[in-house]
């Protein structure tokens, strides 16, 4: 608020009573700030919750409807690329055909006038895995197995409608408040992920993942699968466990171990860890796409044996070892330069 002079018509500070020009009692106006425009003529941006190289994360509010949402949207010279374009505008239509409540719910999305292009999700309260994970890098067996189990019954969702996600990592789960303990696991950031058996925005040798969480397939471009995200999982899930990634270094050499390096068992970092949890995440960790769990579904049944919540055995798949076999000449030809990464 302001105060104006009746003669003089000037604006004064608030806390002025008389105008010091011409002795007269000043009156009281609002001045009422123009109204931000809306996004995409919808949502009303409230705050910055996060930004990356490609993209920033705004809380908003949803006129229509009250609710607030999250808006994911692609700025700078990436929302002026095709590629990225794409991508997140993928990302919208595969996500609208999943409902499940271990899978991020995607409302909205589009192009606004200037082109870029936006999503709209669901606004959780909490943080991701991987916030978490900062502060505590252990989880133990128990929340480790529970997390587990959640994020592989929300791909089975996604993988039953034809969706790899193929970046599954700590940064990529979220975990929902719900009360002081519980909390509820929700996969989210699709941006890499492919239709089974479509052509993918990346089919030009462009390697999509994060190195630590990659298959071996995905080091070499090969193709992809179900398989390729259990082999991520498998990852999470060690960490998860021992506090540790199976694997450490610099890029290249972290793919070169993800072909060829077999990881220690669990157990042999915590001797706590018990012979089923070895057991599911060696088998989630081989090598050749084959030798893992065959769906996410048989995953998710034999985590929640190894918690006791499902009758029967934990299952075992082949022996431990096992080599990967690059599946054309170029992926042989990287292949054998990552190999010199390796002592």
């Amino acid at each position: 608020m302001s105060r104006t002079c009746a003669r003089c018509k000037r604006t004064l500070p608030d806390d002025y009573r008389v105008c010091p020009f011409d002795a007269q009692p000043l009156e009281t106006v609002t001045i009422e700030e123009p109204a931000a425009p809306l996004y995409a003529g919808r949502y009303e941006i409230l705050r910055l919750l996060g930004e990356g190289g490609t993209a920033r994360v705004f809380k908003a509010l949803d006129v229509q409807t009250g609710k607030p949402v999250a808006i994911k949207a692609i700025e700078g010279a990436a929302a002026r690329t095709a590629t990225w374009a794409e991508r997140l505008l993928r990302e919208v239509d595969v996500l609208k055909t999943i409902r499940h409540p271990n899978v991020i719910e995607v409302l909205d999305g589009g192009r606004r006038d200037d082109g870029s292009p936006f999503l709209v999700m669901e606004y959780l309260e909490g943080e991701t895995l991987g916030q978490l994970m900062r502060r505590v890098p252990k989880l133990g067996v128990e929340t480790a197995l529970r997390i587990s189990a959640e994020i592989a019954s929300g791909l089975a969702a996604s993988h039953a409608r034809g969706v790899i996600h193929r970046d599954i990592k700590p940064d990529n789960v979220f975990l929902i408040e719900e009360g002081s303990e519980v909390r509820r696991a929700k996969v989210f950031d699709f941006g890499f992920a492919r239709l089974q058996g479509a052509e993918g925005l990346t089919a030009q040798g462009f390697i999509v993942g994060t190195p630590e969480y990659m298959a071996p397939e995905q080091t070499l471009h090969d193709p992809t699968g179900h398989r390729t995200d259990v082999y991520g999982l498998g990852v999470v899930m060690y960490r998860m466990v021992t506090g540790r990634l199976p694997f450490e270094g610099d890029a290249p050499t972290l793919l070169a171990q993800h072909l060829y390096a077999a990881p220690r068992p669990p157990s042999d970092v915590d001797p706590s860890v018990s012979a089923d949890v070895d057991a599911i995440v060696m088998t989630m960790l081989r090598k050749l796409p084959r030798n893992r769990y065959p769906s996410m579904q048989d995953l998710f049944e034999d985590i929640e044996r190894a918690m006791h919540t499902r009758p029967g055995k934990v299952t075992t798949l082949m022996e431990w070892a096992d080599v990967y076999e690059p599946q054309t000449p170029f992926a042989r030809a990287i292949a054998d330069k990552l190999r010199k990464r390796l002592p």
